[in-house]
């Protein structure tokens, strides 16, 4: 058996999308022009690939054919790659070979060197392998940069083998000769050994973020963009059976921007129906899903910058996208924007199907007062749905998340620009998120008997801090016994309790920060009708009895640090990176306050980002592991993190602020996170395939 990990690395000149290119049409660098009434150019109808022997593939930029790379897959460990010398003109050094010796071969060939060839003027140039992509059966998938003329016309008619539409152009094939394993044990017999997937479609323009123009579901059927000849680069994506057969699965009115394959058979796809000349527009776009068996659903629509990632499921394919709610009739808008799951089995109806990850942005007030739907099933109704007598659960938990902070949430102006998630369905994201503030509690309160005032706010007696006349007075406050003497002569508390009894009047206070709003056991709050028919007395043998009193509506408002009044701007926004809580349905701040999220890369299961820290003014490379962010580069500004195949190592590149210099190379995944550079590829290797026993 054969370990295969593919390993995407991106150049400082390639950094964004590389792994497909623009078709040139007839006069292209793979055709040539080919044919006598063309200049006499050949086909290359004996294109071979050769992977006998090999523990690894490089592909290869062949304009840039110096330098050196240390890579895992030798029988006595990693060993040190020289790249061999290629035509910088040509694609025959675009595809590599490594032996277990570490012996660097071409593996890709166009047949006869001859300058002349069987009456042809010279030989054309082989355009450059771009992705080399490997089926879960385990064969071999070659994309090139350009489409070239692959056979020869059956008519023997040479005056159009170059027209897209002839039928003798390729630019996507599958090595012929069987799985990797059969490939490395054995060397191509025929001259060309490339089956062309489709000789009518080629790779145009395409602005995917996915690693390759190949996607497989598990039964190994391989998936493509093509654009239609004359078709002004309109694309469609084809599915093709490991027997042949292709299908149409996202035609040509819809101008798709990227599309995801599921191992079940399912695509994600986001695209417009405004397609013109190409390209679709930022009104009529949508999100879709096409289930295994074909059937579609629309997932929403009418916005431009969809951004969904797969969700693990052992019951079918899931999705969580980041977007405005497709529930609500209202246009779409930054306003509604949130973090959606998509399940195609959750009912009928799309808001069975698609239901809030978090609590959006826009909707923090409903998540603190417990109105929404899982609140109320959870906890019951409170104030806030018009019960003046809420349960103490729900007491409980409006006072915990109103005193709380941290509490991280987006949409509702917020963007999300990165979703990743683990085998395990972890979801971590990056994006303009928002952070709550700490609150508190306010509320209407009756009291009778002596109780303190500080500041407008209610203490009563026995309070540790302010419970006393003494207490009170010391800090500032006043000590209140409002009420009458029985014995009508006396007119102050002191008087008549030495001779007679002191009756309480309730106090009220509106909108009172106290710790009273909160209290779930408290002997001493009664109802309105007990708290109204108690009376509260004091005498010469109890001068100070315990106050009662009364608690009303309960408000939350952000807590003040300088003494104003209520304020309800209840977050402050960070762009930084964030985990889904899902069962707060919150988002848990992983980055600081003081950095700017960037990048968000997931190696294994680990996740990796890039910041801006606008305190030291620095680029840092950081991990999250064990419940904190741990720095392991900075001043350094990576591109890409992957993983590298060698056990405790992985890829890197990006930008040394300290030198100014580009760097590629690999970096320990623990610390002290050592970076050895990789000297002389930059731009130079794209994709490394991994094959070890």
């Amino acid at each position: 058996m054969l370990r295969i990990k593919t390993v995407k690395v991106l150049s400082l000149s390639l950094t964004g999308m590389f792994l497909l290119a623009s078709c040139g049409g007839k006069d292209n660098g793979g055709g040539g022009g080919g044919g006598p009434m063309n200049g006499g150019q050949q086909a290359l109808t004996d294109v071979k690939a050769d992977f006998s022997g090999a523990v690894g593939v490089l592909v290869i930029d062949p304009t840039q054919t110096t330098g050196s790379l240390r890579l895992i897959g030798g029988e006595d460990g990693p060993v040190n790659l020289s790249l061999a010398d290629s035509d910088s003109g040509s694609g025959d050094g675009s595809l590599a070979k490594v032996g277990s010796d570490g012996e660097v071969q071409s593996a890709i060939s166009s047949g006869d060197d001859e300058e002349e060839a069987n009456g042809w003027c010279c030989k054309p140039k082989l355009p450059s392998v771009k992705t080399i992509a490997i089926s879960p059966s385990k064969e071999i998938y070659l994309h090139f940069e350009q489409p070239f003329v692959y056979k020869a016309p059956e008519d023997g008619d040479w005056s159009d083998a170059w027209d897209p539409s002839s039928g003798n152009m390729c630019q996507i094939f599958k090595v012929k000769g069987g799985t990797i394993e059969d490939l490395i044990a054995n060397p191509p017999e025929d001259a060309g050994n490339l089956e062309c997937l489709d000789n009518l479609h080629f790779v145009d323009s395409w602005q995917a973020q996915r690693n390759s123009v190949f996607q497989f579901d598990d039964a190994s059927n391989v998936y493509y963009p093509g654009s239609i000849p004359n078709g002004n680069g309109k694309m469609v994506v084809y599915k093709r059976t490991p027997t042949g057969e292709v299908s149409e699965m996202i035609n040509s009115n819809i101008c798709v921007q990227d599309f995801l394959v599921t191992k079940a058979g399912g695509i994600f796809y986001t695209g417009s129906s405004n397609c013109q000349n190409g390209s679709g527009s930022s009104s009529g776009g949508f999100f879709r899903y096409v289930s295994p068996s074909s059937s579609i659903i629309e997932i929403a629509r009418d916005w431009w910058n969809f951004v969904f990632e797969p969700s693990a499921s052992a019951t079918g394919d899931k999705a969580i996208f980041f977007g405005p709610d497709p529930t609500i009739s209202q246009t779409a808008s930054w306003d509604s924007a949130c973090l959606f799951n998509f399940d195609p089995n959750g009912g009928s109806a799309a808001s069975d199907r698609i239901t809030p990850a978090i609590t959006c942005g826009s909707d923090i007030w409903s998540w603190i007062n417990l109105t929404r739907t899982a609140d109320v099933t959870a906890y019951g109704t409170g104030y806030s749905n018009g019960n003046s007598n809420p349960s103490d659960a729900w007491i409980t938990q409006f006072k915990s998340r109103c005193e709380s902070s941290g509490q991280v949430f987006a949409g509702g102006g917020s963007q999300i620009s990165s979703i990743k998630q683990t085998s395990t369905g972890d979801v971590y994201v990056i994006g303009q998120i928002r952070k709550k503030k700490e609150g508190e509690i306010t509320c209407s309160l009756n009291i009778k008997g002596g109780h303190c005032v500080l500041k407008g706010t209610p203490y009563l007696s026995g309070d540790t801090t302010y419970g006393t006349e003494d207490l009170c007075q010391d800090a500032g406050g006043t000590w209140t016994q409002e009420g009458w003497c029985t014995d009508s002569t006396k007119s102050t508390h002191s008087a008549c309790v030495a001779a007679s009894t002191w009756n309480y009047r309730d106090v009220y206070y509106s909108s009172a920060v106290s710790n009273l709003c909160g209290a779930t056991d408290d002997a001493n709050m009664l109802s309105n009708d007990d708290f109204y028919s108690t009376p509260v007395t004091a005498t010469n043998g109890t001068p100070n009895p315990t106050p009662k009193y009364t608690r009303g509506w309960m408000n939350c408002q952000v807590k003040s640090t300088d003494g104003s009044t209520n304020n309800y701007n209840w977050t402050d926004e960070y762009k930084g990176l964030a985990k889904v809580d899902t069962t707060s349905k919150t988002l848990t701040l992983l980055s600081g306050t003081d950095e700017q999220a960037i990048s968000l890369w997931l190696a294994g299961d680990q996740p990796y980002f890039s910041s801006y820290n606008t305190t030291q003014g620095k680029y840092l490379l950081r991990k999250y592991e064990n419940n904190a962010a741990v720095t392991i580069a900075e001043n350094f500004e990576a591109y890409n993190i992957s993983e590298s195949g060698e056990d405790g190592k992985l890829y890197y590149d990006g930008l040394d602020f300290s030198t100014n210099a580009y760097s590629f190379g690999t970096m320990l995944e623990a610390a002290p996170y050592t970076r050895t550079i990789k000297t002389g590829l930059t731009g130079t290797v794209k994709t490394i395939v991994i094959l070890s026993p």
